[in-house]
């Protein structure tokens, strides 16, 4: 996408605004902070409480003063006369500082009380996701559809639900909900267009199309700059897109963006973030011991987030490296550990995937290399691509390719060619075929 007018209009509004946000009113500042679903309208507006809430809010967007502005959300909700707007500019500082537990009980509390407004329930719906819940997340949005929505907080529930539907392997309901709303084509003039990119990238990269995920993450990330929003809390499209260029074989690009999401999120101080920087810029390490050392990295940044999917994710990770030092014992013990966060958090894909890996790895031989001509076949297959123009391209039969490919599988333990490029690039040129990686 290009920059629509509007959109250079208010980046250069932000960046003036960024010099000396003190000098702006609550109603001139409002129009320039990043804030998903919007806000309601605000009669206390006026009051110096929402000026200064704006301009922490305005701060936590460009990745500043992180533990200053928990300490003042934490405060201001602790007032007894805050009105919807303000709390709800509060609790999204509260989750985009990746507190957590802090923010849902505060939530909870909120809709116990009997709060109507729609938008609390769909910043639980995030919080609880963020911490791997994404079937109570997935429910807690349906039924916000289901009952009717202004048109404000459509984009973000729907994108946030299909990030949940994904993340439960649920890829047709996704699909399925994409196209109800008309998010498949092209998004202009849609709130929270951001959202709606990263959700939509998040499937594209969960079905293997990683070039179309590529280009919605990127879309996302400009759409992001035209709000000067660079904290990756917000929104990790960096770390997303390095892993979608890794798997398109654009490995500078690659490189240079989970560097990037690796710097920010340390700067920024958010255990999530920076776990899932960490365990993508592990993923694009061509060295065995970097790897190694950066999956370590991100388990221990993870350990204390509350971000129990991300966990899951980087466990099974660290298995697969010790499955290829063959180191079985320390594989199993962290597949178990992964298979009990799974249990927890009620997410039957990785429950299977991981029951999957750990029957493969008991039962597994040891490892069998891919022989030269298999390596340049499977590197050959591409989506799209047929058996045919494979063997046309390699001057050989369509029998001998089916022959190579065939064996390919089963050295990899995979079920066919829609797992076939992840194994290849993840397992360094089918290095190692014991324990197979996922893309997601």
């Amino acid at each position: 996408m290009n920059f629509s007018t509007d959109n250079n209009r208010r980046h250069d509004a932000i960046t003036a605004a960024g010099a000396d946000p003190h000098r702006l009113r609550a109603d001139e500042l409002e129009p320039l902070v990043y804030a998903v679903g919007g806000t309601p309208d605000d009669p206390a507006l006026a009051a110096p409480s929402a000026a200064a809430l704006l301009r922490v809010l305005f701060a936590v967007n460009q990745k500043r003063d992180r533990e200053p502005a928990i300490a003042f959300a934490t405060a201001t909700l602790e007032a007894p006369t805050l009105g919807i707007a303000s709390t709800l500019r509060a609790l999204l500082v509260l989750l985009y500082a990746e507190e957590f537990a802090d923010a849902e009980c505060r939530l909870r509390q909120i809709l116990a009380a009997g709060e109507t407004c729609p938008a609390f329930t769909l910043l639980l719906a995030r919080v609880v996701a963020c911490q791997g819940r994404s079937r109570e997340a997935a429910e807690l949005l349906g039924a916000l559809l289901s009952r009717g929505l202004s048109a404000d907080l459509v984009p973000a529930t729907v994108a946030w639900r299909i990030a949940a539907l994904v993340d439960l392997g649920e890829l047709e309901p996704a699909n399925e909900l994409l196209r109800l709303h008309g998010y498949d084509h092209e998004l202009t003039d849609v709130p929270d267009r951001a959202e709606v990119l990263a959700a939509r990238g998040a499937l594209h990269l969960a079905e293997g199309r990683f070039g179309l995920a590529y280009d919605d993450y990127s879309a996302c990330g400009r759409e992001l700059t035209a709000w000067a929003v660079v904290n990756p809390a917000v929104a990790n499209w960096r770390s997303y897109a390095a892993l979608c260029a890794h798997m398109t074989r654009r490995n500078w690009l690659a490189k240079t963006l989970a560097s990037d999401e690796v710097v920010a999120t340390r700067a920024w101080g958010g255990r999530r973030t920076s776990g899932i920087a960490l365990q993508i810029a592990a993923r694009l390490a061509t060295e065995e011991e970097t790897r190694a050392e950066l999956l370590q990295s991100a388990d221990s940044e993870l350990a204390g987030s509350g971000a129990l999917l991300e966990q899951i994710r980087v466990k099974y990770d660290l298995a697969v490296l010790r499955a290829q030092r063959s180191d079985d014992a320390a594989a199993l013990a962290l597949l178990g550990a992964a298979r009990t966060l799974a249990e927890e958090i009620q997410n039957d894909l990785w429950r299977g995937r991981i029951i999957a890996a750990i029957e493969q790895l008991e039962g597994a031989p040891g490892p069998a290399r891919l022989t030269p001509q298999e390596l340049a076949v499977a590197r050959e297959v591409q989506p799209g691509r047929t058996n045919r123009q494979i063997a046309d391209h390699l001057c050989l039969t369509v029998r001998t390719i089916e022959f190579h490919l065939s064996s390919v599988y089963r050295k990899l333990g995979i079920s066919g060619r829609r797992e076939l490029q992840p194994a290849i690039l993840l397992t360094q040129e089918g290095r190692r075929t014991r324990l197979q990686p996922i893309i997601w």
